[in-house]
């Protein structure tokens, strides 16, 4: 394993706020619904679900978690889901519900979002710790060399944040990727077709599995859950590498550093 790096992929998510919102805080004295109804708007510019090369669509069923807190407190209020109401294009329209009995018209607020939405795990109400999976439980797939369609869904989460952010405002998260890809490259140098089967890659530390990740600040930090490994396995299908040729297979695995020659 002589060569490998490391791919940073990123997406773009909008918060477009509703006009209940705005209409709130052009009144004195209004008292504003305990839950009201948010539209997010989705886009972004690399993968992420459905994967076309590096074109990417937003699937059906795909949902976010949304997460806001008033800046300077780590009271985090779980905004629950936000799920896709436009699968199949590159701009999404996502639809949940914003807790505004808790907001004052007059702070500022950070606000969050993980991709995927999970439900009936523990660690999932804060986003200090959430509960994600990276790489999968199972080995991954790769259906011929060279393609990236894998690295993408709820096994490769994302997350976005940001600071200081009217009560009018419009968030815009900038989405980013919790994992790294790590991209092995089979160059076939006899005279024969090497059809590759299986892939890895061990660390000193566990890089795939259950995780516990903090995503309120600027650098993520991470603790093991129950079932993590530090191999990662990819068992592609459909794998030549032809006489004289280079193909190359995806890892997703978590973050971490590797000497040369571990």
């Amino acid at each position: 394993m002589n060569y490998m790096k490391f791919k940073s992929l990123c997406k773009y998510i909008a918060l477009s706020f509703g006009l209940i919102i705005v209409s709130c805080i052009e009144e004195q004295n209004v008292q504003m619904e305990e839950k009201v109804s948010f539209e997010v708007a989705a886009s972004f510019i690399d993968v992420k679900t459905t994967n076309f090369g590096m074109s990417t669509l937003w699937s059906e069923d795909d949902a976010i978690n949304v997460f806001h807190s008033e800046t300077g407190t780590a009271d985090y209020i779980n905004d629950g889901m936000f799920t896709v109401a436009q699968p199949g294009l590159p701009n999404g329209v996502f639809r949940g519900y914003v807790d505004t009995g808790s907001m004052n018209p007059d702070k500022l607020y950070d606000w969050y979002a993980i991709y995927p939405y999970i439900d009936g795990k523990e660690y999932l109400d804060s986003v200090s710790e959430h509960y994600v999976i990276i790489g999968g439980l199972e080995p991954q797939k790769q259906v011929g060399a060279n393609d990236m369609s894998h690295l993408a869904g709820s096994y490769v989460p994302l997350y976005g944040q940001l600071k200081s952010i009217p009560f009018d405002g419009k968030p815009s998260f900038k989405m980013q990727h919790m994992a790294s890809v790590v991209e092995i490259a089979v160059f076939n140098a006899t005279s024969e077709i090497i059809d590759v089967e299986s892939v890895s890659i061990t660390s000193p530390k566990n890089i795939i599995g259950e995780f516990i990740v903090d995503v309120t600040d600027a650098m993520l930090s991470f603790k093991d859950g129950q079932q993590v490994s530090r191999k990662a396995i990819l068992n592609p299908s459909e794998a030549e590498v032809l006489p004289g040729r280079k193909s190359s297979f995806y890892l997703v695995v978590k973050p971490f550093e590797m000497n040369a020659g571990e």
